[in-house]
């Protein structure tokens, strides 16, 4: 299908496979500092791009119907 970004919504768009994403060494922890703060969270690695909070939460979600 074609995608269409909402612009006011979306960054930018990655193209990944399910089976690409979803490969144990694409799933990863890490330390990001927002505002002062250190967070350590989950996070996906999409071709270098990284997709953590909600998203990753989403996607997690879907990983377990996917596996």
């Amino acid at each position: 299908p074609k995608f269409v970004p909402e612009i006011m919504e979306v960054k930018s768009m990655i193209m990944i496979s399910p089976e690409e994403l979803f490969d144990p060494n694409n799933r990863r922890n890490t330390i990001f500092r927002r505002n002062g703060y250190e967070i350590e969270a989950p996070y996906y690695n999409a071709h270098g791009h990284i997709i953590w909070g909600a998203t990753a939460m989403i996607l997690s979600e879907f990983e377990t119907f996917f596996l």
